[in-house]
């Protein structure tokens, strides 16, 4: 019955856990300092609990009853933080404010805080395991066998609780809910053991004794090796994340089945001790071997995973991944990490005696070093070392452990062998250890991320704090072309012009509507396309760039190469490396412009920037009038995630808007009261400003009205679109996901970009009518038509999209001077992405296709025909490739050359056999021969 009591309390102990950490992330910030004060914090108090029990326990002549006690202190002050975390930040931040440029003030007072919240819960968690193996020795008298027992069903709990809060709990009743569901499971265990401990105690055959205190000096060094084990497993559970995460994809569910995984092989490590104990063995002399092969392991199962890191597990699905990836990286030495631990802590017990005071003692220096394992693994082994190092020191550590635990007289007989294998193993693995691996294993992930793109190249590696980031660029004829950005296993963001687009609308428009922008601030920094866009705007006199990750700022010196272009040497900018919610709370500045653009929302922690509460922070750091412009990755949030989005950002700003800044890249747009509109000359200052002018036009936004054709709805619109739908709210952070059973068709993210549907919006907007220039409103409508051409672009196949909207693509010519779309659909957007004077003398463009692709898209673009139709003669010959044949025909017809186009046609009648080329045929006869 305690066992099973103590399962469950290991299950609501993790879901508070999991909860607190959550709430905290919004009170104190998500950044990795934040991270690291919050969880000294709690195991401070488990620290606490352990030491409280090794002092007091042997006057704890009832431990059942105590214990029942300690889960009600748990389930009470357990949820009272739950429920008054969110409230408590409103106090906090008057105290933060003063210091939060100065870590070395603001840290310690987290710290300070954050323990006093977590004092209560933490100690009572930390004295319930002491006060059970004193409950339960009294039953049995091993007391390896009772701790091992106890401290595996406990850790079994705790997965139970992971993983089930994670999957099931949170989305079904939120953070407030969970806390419910977690309190109610103390509640029943205190109320089960003090159920338990009244018939115990009207039981004569049972008796409680109470064990004399032992000295202190005894059984230091198993409890030296205690403290040193849990720093070892810490450090090595750190960079385990750190490397999984380069596999999978870093989402909350991913990192609790990695957990899971981990708690599982420790608590069935811990039985397995248990049982072990049951044959009355003296495992002592096993204790160095143990240590020595948990050293080896650790250096085989990060030397084998090459072999698992293979193309073939791109086909599970993402649970299947993570567990595929992580199992036999963390399950086999947390296996053994259990029974170490279980080991020691009796051989402790057989120097102190008493069962709760070596409890207390052993737990007490195992969760201080598991402590300082966690911030040197963090902090130290990372970003000094890198990760292969990290295993290398961690593995050896597990040796001078051996030093630690070894009998005080050579074992005899088959424990003399155990221990001569096992140290030949760790010393064959320590001088064969498989340097040069990780270099390939990130190379790996950037090759994979790069997709089945030739000619990028690693520019830079970092392992930092917070992420492993890398740079891969791409170069033409000399020339840097393309900068990508991955930290761990995603593609962060990219100086490429498909990411420019939107990146860049960030700040063009709001420039375009604000009457006078002078104070910006940006949140995350990426690859700093947005941030160069804001320091190319010579109105701003302020620009505030907020990130979490100093590395990520660090890595703008690889983008950019000289200090002049790098946006961060501006003057007027102004860095923070701070999570930018927390950065929100604590600032008294107001801004015009408020611009976003977070990680994925589906990683760890990043939906804290995607709720009601965070939008309703950054419309109180605008000023009257000011606008804030926000990321919505719909693509990757479907249709029922960003509609609660959305609906959370409407929810907050009134004047709302949305927009497409290419494809499923879309744009949330808000402002602060209602605005002035400008005149149209204002509005188009941008497009004749010598440094933004060029940058706005090579975004495909190529004249003024042309903004406006990215309209998508305003908030008449998308009140009706989202009613369906709850706001994403910080009590409700799984809404983010949505559901993903079958949608409407006429509901989809294709349906709301629907151009007859936007122009008739845009058309009969109310917002539209109260910012847009009355003068640029019907030159927007004429436009509207590029914009669906644009669409299908972003969204289909390029070639094959431009031959079957040739209609549309021959008006643009015919009737526009843009340039934008027709290099676009020539070749994608890498087409516009280098001037032809940079490759115009390059000597390998009569053999290099790409560069005759972008000469010849060039040449089509500008209206000259003649030349284009040389090109694409050339790129037929080095390709031999139907599009470049179809363009060919298309440029004479163009320069007024039909019969020779005619004569293309007929030596390659196969072609137009296809529907592509009868359609294009059929189009090209009506157009240039009626």
């Amino acid at each position: 019955m305690l066992c099973l009591i103590f399962f469950l309390s290991g299950a609501a102990a993790l879901i508070f856990e999991t909860l607190w950490f959550r709430l905290a992330g919004l009170t104190f910030g998500n950044s990795v300092w934040a991270g690291a004060v919050v969880l000294s914090s709690f195991m401070a108090g488990i620290a606490l609990g352990n030491g409280l029990a090794a002092v007091r326990g042997r006057n704890f002549r009832n431990p059942i009853g105590t214990y029942a006690f300690a889960e009600v202190a748990v389930a009470v002050s357990g949820l009272a933080l739950v429920l008054a975390l969110p409230f408590l930040t409103g106090w906090f931040v008057p105290l933060f404010r003063p210091f939060v440029d100065n870590p070395l003030v603001i840290n310690p007072l987290r710290l300070f805080l954050a323990f006093i919240l977590m004092l209560i819960p933490a100690t009572a968690m930390g004295v319930t395991l002491p006060l059970m193996v004193k409950a339960l020795h009294t039953e049995g008298p091993h007391f390896g066998r009772v701790l091992g027992l106890l401290y595996g069903l406990n850790t079994l709990g705790a997965v139970a609780g992971a993983v089930a809060a994670e999957m099931y709990f949170i989305g079904m009743f939120g953070i407030r809910g969970t806390g419910i569901v977690a309190c109610v499971t103390d509640l029943f265990c205190a109320a089960s053991a003090l159920m338990l401990s009244r018939n115990l105690g009207k039981s004569k055959s049972v008796q409680h004794t109470v064990e004399a205190s032992p000295p202190y000096s005894k059984g230091v060094r198993f409890l030296m090796a205690g403290f040193l084990s849990g720093a070892l497993f810490l450090a090595l559970e750190i960079i385990w994340f750190r490397f999984l995460v380069l596999f999978i994809n870093a989402h909350s569910l991913a990192f609790a089945i990695m957990l899971a995984l981990v708690l599982s092989g420790i608590g069935l490590g811990g039985l397995i001790a248990s049982l072990l104990f049951r044959f009355q063995w003296d495992f002592s002399a096993l204790l160095p071997a143990v240590s020595l092969l948990t050293g080896a392991v650790c250096v085989l199962t990060y030397g084998s995973f090459g072999f698992l890191a293979q193309p073939g597990s791109e086909y599970f699905s993402e649970l299947s991944n993570t567990i595929y990836y992580s199992f036999p990286l963390v399950f086999p030495v947390s296996l053994l990490s259990g029974i170490l631990f279980t080991m020691a802590a009796d051989a402790a017990h057989r120097k102190i005696l008493g069962s709760i005071e070596t409890t207390g003692r052993f737990t007490l220096a195992n969760t201080l070093g598991a402590t300082l394992g966690s911030l040197l693994g963090g902090f130290v082994l990372l970003p000094l070392l890198g990760m292969e190092k990290s295993f290398f020191i961690i593995a050896l550590g597990y040796g001078i452990l051996t030093l630690l635990v070894l009998p005080e007289r050579f074992p005899p007989g088959k424990n003399v062998f155990s221990l001569i294998a096992s140290t030949a193993l760790f010393l064959v693995c320590i001088l064969l250890f498989p340097f040069g691996s990780m270099q390939k294993h990130l190379h790996a992930v950037g090759e994979r991320l790069c997709g089945d793109e030739s000619g990028w190249r690693m520019a830079a590696v970092r392992e930092g704090l917070t992420e492993t980031s890398q740079y891969w660029q791409k170069g033409l004829s000399g020339s840097l072309v393309n900068t990508r950005l991955f930290t761990n296993n995603h593609a962060m963001s990219s100086t490429e012009l498909l990411g420019k687009r939107y990146m860049n609308f960030f700040v063009y428009f709001p420039v375009a509507l604000h009457a006078d922008p002078k104070d910006a601030l940006l949140i995350c920094f990426g690859v700093g396309s947005t941030a160069k866009a804001l320091s190319d705007t010579k109105s701003l006199q302020s620009i505030t760039v907020v990130d979490i990750s100093k590395d990520i700022l660090e890595g703008s010196r690889v983008i950019f190469r000289d200090d002049i272009s790098n946006p961060l040497n501006d003057p007027r900018v102004r860095v923070h490396v701070e999570d930018g919610r927390f950065f929100l709370q604590t600032t008294t500045q107001r801004f015009d412009v408020i611009t976003g653009e977070p990680p994925p929302p589906w990683l760890a922690g990043v939906v804290n920037l995607y709720s009601q509460e965070y939008f309703q922070l950054i419309h109180d750091s605008l000023k009257e009038g000011g606008i804030a412009t926000y990321w919505l990755p719909v693509a990757q949030l479907g249709v029922a995630g960003s509609k609660s989005v959305l609906k959370a950002f409407c929810n907050v700003f009134e004047n709302c808007t949305l927009w497409t800044g290419i494809g499923f890249e879309w744009i949330m747009v808000g402002t602060r009261g209602n605005g002035a509109k400008v005149s149209e000359k204002h509005f188009a200052k941008q497009w004749e400003d010598p440094l933004v002018g060029p940058s706005i036009r090579y975004c495909g936004f190529e004249v003024p009205e042309q903004l406006g054709t990215a309209f998508l709805m305003d908030a008449s619109h998308i009140k009706e679109w989202t009613k369906d739908r709850n706001p994403v709210v910080d009590n409700f952070p799984k809404r983010i996901f949505g559901r993903r059973s079958a949608e409407d068709p006429a509901d989809s993210l294709e349906s709301a970009m629907e151009v007859s549907k936007t122009t008739e919006r845009f058309q009969t907007s109310k917002a539209i009518g109260s910012i847009w220039p009355d003068a640029l409103v019907s030159k927007s409508l004429d436009l509207f038509e590029v914009q669906q051409f644009l669409n299908e672009l972003f969204l289909k196949p390029v070639p094959e999209t431009a031959i079957f909207n040739i209609e549309t693509m021959h008006r643009i010519l015919k009737d526009t001077s843009l340039r934008f779309p027709i290099l676009w659909a020539v070749g994608g957007s890498e087409c516009a992405e280098i001037d032809t004077t940079e490759i115009r003398n390059a000597p390998s463009r009569e053999k290099d296709s790409e560069l005759v692709l972008r000469l010849a898209a060039h040449a089509l673009a500008n209206r000259n025909f003649t030349e284009a139709e040389r090109y694409f003669a050339e790129l037929e010959r080095l390709l031999l490739g139907t599009h470049a044949t179809y363009y060919r025909i298309y440029a004479l017809c163009l320069a007024g050359k039909p019969q020779e186009a005619m004569k293309i046609v007929e030596d390659n009648a196969g072609l137009f056999k296809s529907p592509v080329g009868a359609h294009f045929l059929r189009w090209l006869k009506d157009t240039f021969y009626p």
